[in-house]
């Protein structure tokens, strides 16, 4: 069965009698996982972008719901706390009284409430269990290891490597003329990561690709705006689906690694040669990580 995704408030919430997961999820990492994966029919209750998150929030609200979706919930209820955010008392009252989970699963760090209190008010009205979270792990720690570029360490907390998902637009042309064709990904949400060159992993529907992508400012060209292009490793794709727009579906970029910063070159064969040597440290990346 299919989640279902609910956007609630107060006035409009149906009660459903399963346990419920309650969080932000502005990443998913390994603790995290042990909460979405304690049962097998449950409900998720999580908010809107809220701006006092914003420097862990390290993926879109899409790119949120998304995560916990893997996990298959029977529900993931939506609050918006920007526009209407309570004291923990109240939200008790209004929105889990109303929903009336048979249990509540939280880490054991959790604050809600604009008077941000403990989840141990929650004993009062209901069953509540948590999950004690190692203190290494954290959105915020791992926000703080991406920005950094320390992209492997980043990974090892998140249950899923980090992404960036978006529409495939076309671009300059430039990769083509050197040879060494990219895909170009419109960027309309923060990208976590320093610009440079990484090794990554390439989704276009249900076929993944090993590739090299680059995110930042070119160099060479002077660009003035950042770009995000991805070049697929020693594979072609259908050649109906080359062509920007043919997609209807989002395009997903894993990072994997970083290889190194953007750099200046005198000339286009300088950076096409630089590419080339991504590409075979990326080669190296994938064999050393079967």
């Amino acid at each position: 069965m299919a989640t279902r995704v609910k956007y609630i408030s107060p006035t409009s919430i149906t009660p459903s009698q399963l346990p419920l997961v309650i969080g932000y999820f502005g990443c998913v990492h390994v603790m995290h996982a042990e909460l979405l994966r304690r049962y097998h029919h449950f409900n998720v209750l999580t908010f809107t972008d809220y701006p006092q998150k914003k420097d862990s929030q390290i993926y879109s609200f899409k790119e949120r719901i998304h995560n916990i979706e893997k996990f298959r919930p029977d529900n993931i209820f939506i609050y918006d706390l920007n526009k209407n955010n309570m004291i923990a008392d109240q939200f008790i009252q209004k929105v889990l009284l109303k929903i009336r989970p048979s249990v509540i699963l939280v880490g054991n760090d959790f604050k809600f409430g604009s008077d941000s209190q403990s989840h141990t008010i929650l004993r009062r009205n209901f069953q509540v269990n948590t999950i004690n979270y190692n203190p290494s792990i954290s959105s915020t720690k791992i926000a703080e290891l991406l920005r950094q570029g320390k992209i492997d360490q980043a990974n090892n907390l998140l249950y899923s490597p980090y992404y960036y998902i978006s529409k495939w637009i076309g671009g300059a042309h430039r990769g083509k003329t050197m040879g060494i064709r990219t895909i170009n990904l419109l960027i309309d949400h923060p990208v976590f990561v320093p610009s440079g060159s990484y090794v990554s992993r390439l989704t276009i529907g249900r076929h993944t690709y090993r590739a090299v992508t680059f995110y930042g400012k070119s160099l060479v060209f002077n660009s003035p705006q950042e770009t995000l292009e991805t070049h697929v490793i020693g594979r072609s794709i259908p050649p109906r689906v080359l062509v920007p727009g043919a997609v209807k579906e989002q395009v997903k970029v894993e990072f994997l690694s970083y290889i190194r910063q953007p750099l200046n070159f005198p000339t286009k064969e300088d950076l096409a040669n630089t590419i080339r040597n991504d590409i075979k440290i990326a080669k190296q990346y994938f064999e050393q990580n079967k």
